[in-house]
């Protein structure tokens, strides 16, 4: 349970754009936290924990978590070409949150609050319309 503690603290506390990182729960909480927000958003799903393993010692700990850079949909005449550019423009910050959360999960400068943690997953998946209408790119990744 330490794990799932540090990991949210961790999140909630990252910074990667001007603003502040939102977490949320769910679909309608993200609406709700977004629906005042202008410009880049830095958006995370609470991460959950799932234990397997057939006694305590023998228990492994799964840490599944959504983190999700969003704008708002570009709203009227936008082409293709707008569209792909809005995705792109996204893209850095993707990288920069996957380069942080490596180094913070690497070597002898890894951040505290990840002692223990690897990344064994990450991917990153196009998004269009969640929370309303943001669109963008979700890292679904596991510690």
């Amino acid at each position: 349970m330490q794990k799932l503690i540090n990991l949210l603290r961790y999140l909630v506390n990252m910074r990667v754009t001007e603003n502040e990182v939102i977490p949320v729960v769910d679909d309608t909480h993200g609406t709700e936290r977004l629906k005042s927000a202008d410009g880049r958003q830095v958006v995370i799903a609470y991460p959950s924990l799932r234990q397997t393993g057939e006694t305590s010692n023998s228990y492994q700990d799964q840490l599944p978590a959504a983190i999700f850079v969003l704008e708002k949909a570009m709203a009227g005449q936008r082409t293709d070409k707008d569209e792909l550019e809005q995705y792109l423009s996204m893209l850095a910050t993707v990288d920069m949150i996957l380069k942080t959360l490596r180094a913070d999960t690497l070597g002898y400068n890894a951040c505290p609050r990840l002692a223990g943690m690897t990344i064994k997953v990450a991917n990153t998946v196009p998004v269009y319309k969640v929370f309303g209408s943001w669109v963008g790119w979700m890292i679904e990744i596991e510690f």
